[in-house]
């Protein structure tokens, strides 16, 4: 064994001082680097809080935007369901208003053409009102009126002419059986030359105006037996 030294108690000092000098250092460096790093997770915590708070806000404000998009969705429904409601409102007066225009247009065509007919009817009147005086001049006419009879004649014949190219026709009643419907009889006389109720004479000429009556005829029948 080698032989055990004995150290000199100024350089054991030395050396405990070095020592402890060199762990006072060490524990001094090691609490500079744990509050080096509290430091910095204090401020990673704070960070992480900041952006916690910023993506809480962003999602609150997203929140916000998003009923207000279905606030603003119902109400827009809300909206296209009052129109929808007016829109076939209208179109159901719309239609009843059509309806209701044609129904008038109908009826001032037919009113306007009921006048115009009566209107014409009342004219062509009229014209066989002269043909009556034609007529009745022709009656009493004598033979030394041949020329006036002639121009007469002439006369009524342009006239029945016209008329019957207004659709006029006059009633063929001499000889023919007596028509309530056709004929107005003014007189019954007894007759051995004809049949019972069977036209003898004919007043005044009556007329049609297509299958409508415009006035009928004035006739004297037959007397029955």
């Amino acid at each position: 064994m080698y032989p055990r030294t004995r150290l000199d108690p100024r350089l054991a000092r030395e050396v405990e001082r070095l020592a402890a000098r060199q762990v006072s250092e060490v524990k001094r460096a090691a609490i500079e680097q744990i509050a080096g790093f509290k430091q910095r997770l204090a401020q990673l915590e704070r960070e992480i809080e900041i952006e916690r708070s910023e993506q809480t806000q962003q999602l609150a404000q997203k929140d916000e935007k998003i009923a207000a998009l279905e606030a603003e969705m119902k109400r827009l429904q809300a909206e296209i369901e009052e129109l929808a409601a007016a829109t076939a409102d209208a179109q159901s007066d719309l239609l009843r208003q059509r309806a209701d225009l044609d129904n008038t247009r109908k009826r001032l065509e037919r009113t306007f053409g009921q006048r115009v007919e009566h209107a014409k009817e009342a004219m062509l009147v009229d014209f066989i009102g002269v043909m009556d005086n034609l007529e009745l001049a022709l009656r009493h006419a004598t033979d030394e009126d041949s020329q006036i009879r002639e121009g007469v004649e002439a006369t009524l014949r342009q006239w029945q002419q016209t008329l019957e190219g207004h659709g006029i026709r006059p009633i063929i009643a001499q000889n023919q059986p007596f028509d309530p419907e056709m004929h107005d009889a003014i007189a019954s006389v007894p007759s051995e030359d004809a049949e019972p109720d069977t036209v003898i004479h004919v007043e005044q000429t009556g007329y049609t105006l297509g299958d409508k009556l415009l006035r009928p005829a004035r006739v004297i029948v037959a007397q029955g037996g």
